[in-house]
């Protein structure tokens, strides 16, 4: 928002809430631009599910495919730019320092070491955190990361599922923040059509190295750190709203309204399957290539326990979110999942079902990606072992937390 992409496959900065939270009403100074532009997302919302619905029951040919996704795009931008002058003032005095503070401020309790963690990660994914942002910040961030991801969707050679769970998972982003304005907007607004679309942010990925001189070696590598970034964007915003979703169908079931609860866990499943699709999409590369250039630059970092996903604040926050959800269910319903009410049943094998192939799909793209080595965190703690001890690999530990995931929420094998 502070940088616009105007190079092709230029990894931009990311601005995310932190603590994870979602705003859930808008302040006065959002009100009137998001009134201005809810026309435009509903647009996008239209286009994305008849998109969605095309990838589901039919098999388009390429082109089609091409077309709308640049129209899907166009709408898109045309939300981001009638937002890109309020979100640049927003975020004009941010910068890693601030985010550090923002971390610091929902981190009282914990040990400097997780602080670092975080922060480290953040800086390597190119992520500032801002306390308590508001809609405006959220639907920009959303706008602006679709819009990179859905540039080079068709380059990415994404299976089907992936490909139609993130076109799935933007929409119903927009949808959260269009219901959210909507329900506040009062009768006298008037709602204004689109603006003209500009088309200055719009990347042509196709004829990139060409037009700016680069090696093909330069321009794999850099259109393989893009999909790294910006899938970890990706990824980040949909844990967001998946830990959002799981702490609001927690609450209901708390209160024992069971038919919210499983409709609110079953957009959390969609969610966390969209995280899933963000990972396919991130490490849409060449094996070597991750070996040879992106794993060494993580591996530079100066992380206390090596570098993992535990420094991501999402994915933690994700997993927590996800343990008290379980501990909720298994207080109110008993210790066996076959014997809970057949609704709730129903949306919590859904749920586990997409987390157990999160794990699996994980496990594919760590023997793609490692193949038998250590993942980078494994390397830090397993290297002072004794000689004859068997090291663990990324793809063992992945297969033994596949099936722990299988067993969750009471679950049996």
């Amino acid at each position: 928002m502070n940088n616009k992409s105007s190079a092709p496959y230029s990894t931009q900065i990311a601005y995310l809430p932190a603590d994870s939270n979602l705003p859930s009403s808008l302040t006065g100074v959002d009100r009137d631009v998001l009134y201005r532009v809810l026309p435009l997302c509903r647009e996008v919302i239209e286009k994305a599910e008849t998109f969605e619905n095309d990838m589901w029951s039919a098999i388009p040919r390429s082109l089609e495919v091409s077309n709308k996704l640049d129209s899907l795009n166009g709408s898109i931008l045309d939300v981001f730019h009638n937002l890109e002058s309020e979100l640049i003032t927003s975020v004009q005095a941010t910068s890693f320092e601030t985010s550090d503070l923002a971390i610091r401020s929902v981190l009282a309790n914990e040990p400097d070491d997780i602080f670092k963690g975080y922060s480290i990660y953040d800086r390597y994914f190119h992520v500032i955190r801002i306390a308590g942002p508001s809609m405006l910040q959220i639907l920009g961030q959303v706008a602006k990361t679709s819009h990179m991801i859905i540039n080079d969707l068709e380059y990415a050679m994404l299976s089907r599922d992936e490909f139609t769970f993130i076109i799935n998972n933007i929409k119903t982003m927009f949808q959260y923040i269009v219901s959210n304005a909507s329900e506040q907007a009062s009768n006298d607004i008037v709602f204004s059509g689109a603006l003209d679309r500009k088309t200055d942010w719009q990347q042509e990925p196709e004829k990139a190295w060409e037009d700016n001189g680069e090696s093909p070696t330069e321009w794999t590598h850099k259109v393989a750190r893009y999909r790294w970034i910006t899938g970890h964007h990706l990824f980040n915003l949909c844990s967001i709203f998946c830990i959002n979703y799981l702490n609001r169908a927690r609450e209901q079931f708390e209160k024992g309204i069971e038919v919210e609860g499983n409709e609110l866990l079953r957009q959390a499943g969609f969610f966390l399957r969209g995280t899933t699709a963000s990972m396919w999409y991130a490490a849409s590369m060449p094996g070597n290539i991750y070996l040879k250039y992106v794993r060494p630059s993580m591996i530079s970092q100066e992380s206390p326990n090596g570098f993992s996903g535990d420094q991501n604040a999402e994915y933690k926050r994700l997993k927590v979110s996800k343990a008290l959800l379980e501990n909720t269910l298994l207080r109110l319903y008993g210790a066996k999942r076959t014997q809970w009410p057949k609704y709730v049943k129903e949306a919590v094998n859904e749920f586990v079902e997409f987390d157990t192939r999160d794990c699996e799909a994980h496990t594919l793209i760590a023997a793609a990606m490692a193949g038998m080595d250590t993942s980078i965190s494994q390397k830090q703690w397993q290297q002072n072992l004794p000689p004859d001890f068997e090291h663990l690999n990324a793809v063992d530990l992945l297969r033994e937390i596949t099936v722990q995931r299988r067993q969750s929420f009471a679950g049996q094998i």
